[in-house]
């Protein structure tokens, strides 16, 4: 007897096996539907998320790099932004992720990319499908869940580029193994809990495990909440099933636990965290009331009228403000809502209701957005700001996660209610196509139909490496690479800062830029003070930068900052970021420094900087500057045009130089030419944080001459005119926080002298 009941329960899981199987499958079809190019250009082609894409593909290879090569933590790099490094704990990092694809790394980054970005849709649906099925006991009602959270519009919009927002599978299998452990009191799902907790923070997203803990500390208080439920959770068996998902949590967590605690506990992963934190940018990155029933601008087929309706305003930044929920979607739900409460289980349904209005609220950011108004009605997100250390997430709309699941789960409860209507279940097959009716409709809804552009815009990029990065890799020895463009500039944010990352997987040296989603000022101080990155920035936005405030030979500046700070063997250009003429004056400088190039090809070109020390001859002194910006910029603004001012190099109210003094050279003389814009005539110059000296300056441009000691090797210069008798701004400064956008005074012809 008991063998055969043995062999009933084994037929049983060998059933439900090969139902997973064949969900997952369906799930996957769909997905190479959606996203058919990808299918056939594997190892070639990713989705177009631009710089955040690049980054995703670094990401996956620095993971195992760092732990199996460099058996490093991955959460310090300092292979960009060298030689400061970078710290990736409150970053995109997915380092289970990187170590499941290293395998296909070895075919190529995009096919590794595109593995995990498949699958992140596909498990997505089967997770989604497991966890209704054991809700509602309906496959059917099961797959429509399915659907509905694999293909989400906020789903789709943040597949474009954010790979850590693809990969938001475990979130369902997080919380049906939280629903086992509750209702059947086994210590085994509390387990099940914490590898899935683990998988989605580092196989996914770190904000997706500050999102999951909150909603589940919100799904306790509902059970607390409700007199019947309460007991489920108040009991010893599921202390020990909760000790045990808290237990498992650290202990297959800990390797990625322990760096970022650390990172806490030293003040460098919330000082990253709180860039770019503020309301302002807040509500940039919120849902707004409109976009839950306006299709998303991602779909191929409403798209026109998804922007028409959105209008200019609400795409700063379309990946993160996109949350369609869907009619049929609504419809569904309020079927289940329906049926639960006229048979008396209402707590079924309103308990995902009551998930998804809160977390709808919190996507709604600071302040709720409706159509074209921002009003002052404060969101649940007012409050989130003020919790510690969970408020890292900046961008409310991706608490829109946790909304689609339950939905999802309505949807699903909606849909199995409609299965027991008699003319369903009294006809053969009924159920099958009408899921599959709702299914293609619900796709409709989401995506549209496969296409490769949508609005004009290219749904797909070629990640193909060009093989002069591959030769790189072979020279041997320890010297850093400096690949241009390498600074953010406002006409393409973080794309070719993110490219110069991604190429950087083919030589593996140490790069001088870099991008990450969060960096602080002294992150970029290496590309921000070389006057070749500064100037290759402003080219890129077809503007001729080679003019300067200092008074100096640049090539002599920069080949020593490039071969005598930075170790750098390599300058490499990425053609297609300029046009001709400035690809042609930034090659020709490059070329009158360095001499020939080393390699030249439609993609690239490569100089070498083994001929540069005869460029730099003998510097007695060399002193940096960076963040300057020349006066033609406000012109029609802030600053009239004229000759003056015009030839003047303005932008922040804090203008730093790092300065570099030989050890017999430390009385220096500083010498500008300055001239006042505001009335506002002191200016000091600080150094070691501290004021070394104020000096008036005139509305009229004239010459000025300052003394320094300084100390040997490198110092921390600024100049700073207060905005006020407040010279808080500076500390700011100091501490990396950025700089105070106001222009008070102009200042060129700088030079520094031996004394």
């Amino acid at each position: 007897m008991m063998v055969f009941m043995n062999d009933e329960k084994k037929g049983r899981m060998l059933y439900r096996s090969l139902e997973y199987v064949a969900v997952f499958a369906i799930f996957l079809l769909i997905t190479v539907f959606a996203f058919y190019p990808l299918a056939t250009h594997m190892s070639s082609y990713v989705v177009n998320g631009g710089g955040d894409a690049f980054q995703s593909l670094w990401g996956l290879w620095w993971a195992p790099y760092s732990m199996f090569v460099m058996h490093a933590s991955p959460y310090f790099t300092n292979m960009i932004y060298y030689p400061v490094g970078a710290d990736l704990s409150t970053q995109t990092l997915m380092p289970l992720a990187g170590v499941f694809s290293a395998p296909f790394q070895l075919i190529s980054m995009p096919f590794a990319y595109n593995i995990i970005f498949f699958l992140g849709f596909a498990l997505s649906g089967l997770f989604a499908y497991m966890l209704a099925k054991y809700i509602t006991g309906n496959k059917y009602a099961a797959f429509i869940a399915g659907m509905v959270f694999a293909f989400s519009p906020m789903h789709i919009a943040q597949s474009y580029g954010h790979l850590n927002w693809t990969t938001i599978e475990w979130i369902p299998l997080f919380f049906l193994f939280l629903l086992l452990m509750i209702d059947r009191k086994k210590a085994l799902y509390g387990v099940g809990a914490g590898a899935s907790f683990v998988l989605l923070t580092f196989m996914g997203d770190i904000e997706q495990g500050i999102i999951v803990v909150l909603a589940t500390i919100i799904m306790l208080l509902l059970y607390l909440a409700t007199k019947s439920s309460r007991p489920k959770i108040l009991n010893k068996k599921f202390a020990i099933g909760f000790a045990a998902m808290v237990l498992s949590i650290i202990i297959l967590g800990a390797a990625f636990f322990v760096p970022i605690v650390s990172s806490i506990i030293n003040g460098g992963a919330l000082s990253a965290a709180s860039q770019l934190s503020d309301i302002s940018h807040n509500m940039i990155w919120s849902d707004n009331v409109a976009s839950f029933f306006i299709p998303s601008v991602f779909n191929s087929i409403f798209s026109g009228i998804a922007r028409h309706a959105y209008g200019p305003e609400f795409f700063a930044d379309p990946s993160e403000g996109i949350a369609y929920v869907g009619y049929v979607v609504i419809a569904l739900s309020l079927i289940a809502i329906y049926y639960d409460y006229r048979n008396r289980r209402v707590k079924r349904a309103a308990f995902w209701l009551a998930l998804a209005i809160i977390f709808a609220w919190l996507a709604l950011g600071p302040y709720v957005q409706i159509g074209s108004a921002i009003t002052q009605i404060p969101g649940l997100f007012m409050l989130y700001r003020n919790i510690p250390l969970f408020n890292i997430i900046r961008e409310p709309g991706r608490f829109d996660i946790i909304a689609t699941l339950a939905l999802s789960v309505l949807s699903a409860i909606g849909f199995s209610e409609l299965l027991k209507h008699e003319k369903v279940i009294n006809k053969r097959n009924a159920a099958m196509f009408l899921c599959a009716a709702l299914s293609i409709i619900i796709f409709i809804e989401y995506f549209g139909l496969p296409t490769l552009r949508v609005n004009g815009s290219n749904l797909y990029m070629n990640a193909t490496i060009p093989n002069a990065y591959f030769e790189l890799g072979n020279v041997t020895g320890n010297f850093t690479v400096l690949v241009l463009p390498d600074t953010l500039n406002v006409t393409s944010p973080p794309l070719y800062p993110g490219m110069d990352m991604y190429y950087q997987t083919a030589f593996r040296k140490p790069i001088l830029g870099g991008y990450t989603s969060r960096t602080v000022y002294n992150q970029t101080l290496s590309v921000d003070i070389l006057p070749l990155s500064l100037q290759s920035g402003y080219l890129e936005q077809g503007i001729n930068g080679f003019g300067y405030p200092i008074s100096e030979n640049l090539s002599k500046l920069n080949a020593f900052m490039l071969v005598g700070i930075y170790n750098t063997r390599f300058v490499a250009i990425i053609r297609k970021a300029y046009n001709y003429t400035d690809f042609y004056i930034l090659a020709s400088y490059l070329y009158g420094m360095l001499g020939n190039p080393v390699y030249n090809s439609n993609t690239t070109l490569i100089f070498t900087t083994d001929g540069a020390a005869k460029t730099v001859g003998s510097i007695p002194l060399a002193y940096i500057t960076g963040n300057w910006t020349p006066g033609y910029a406000f012109c029609g603004t802030q600053i009239a045009c004229n000759s003056t001012f015009s030839n003047m190099w303005w932008g922040d109210s804090i203008r730093p130089m790092i300065v570099y003094v030989p050890p017999n050279d430390t009385n220096v003389l500083l010498n500008f030419t300055a001239a006042s814009a505001q009335g506002m005539p002191t200016m000091y110059i600080y150094g070691s944080l501290n004021p070394i000296k104020p000096i008036n300056i005139t509305p009229t441009l004239a010459r000025y001459s300052v003394p320094l000691k300084l100390d040997p090797g490198y110092n921390k210069l600024a100049f700073y005119m207060p905005q006020s008798s407040n010279d808080s701004l500076f500390s700011m400064f100091v501490q990396g926080y950025g700089y105070v956008s106001l222009s008070n005074f102009g200042v060129n012809n700088i030079t520094i002298r031996a004394s």
